[in-house]
């Protein structure tokens, strides 16, 4: 485990991915299914946000995931100028994202 995870500068901890992930997602098959699959998405009933990158993977399909978003209420596409990895890649960007939608959602304490 400590080897998947490496010490930063600043004392954070950032994940490594393994030799096998490097080379599971360099090449992805372009003409395979957008996991979770779209059947998975009708079931969900509750407001859903997708942050989709302009780079990776999934880029190519917006037009896919657009038709996830258009398929049920109070679902949104979210654009990042990122790779794949929005997480490790534009951590601030993701959490503003994050931190905005929990605003806009969440009712005010008494």
């Amino acid at each position: 485990m400590r080897r998947a995870f490496l010490r930063c500068a600043d004392g954070r901890w950032q994940r490594r991915p393994t030799t096998e992930e490097i080379a599971t997602v360099s090449n992805p098959d372009p003409h395979a299914p957008i996991y979770p699959s779209v059947d998975v998405y009708a079931r969900v009933r509750c407001p859903l946000t997708f942050v989709l990158p302009d780079r990776g993977f999934y880029a190519q399909r917006r037009d896919e995931l657009q038709a996830v978003v258009d398929s049920a209420p109070d679902r949104e596409l979210l654009d990042v100028a990122a790779n794949h990895n929005v997480p490790m890649t534009q951590p601030a960007e993701l959490a503003a994202v994050i931190v905005e939608l929990v605003r806009r959602t969440s009712k005010p304490r008494p």
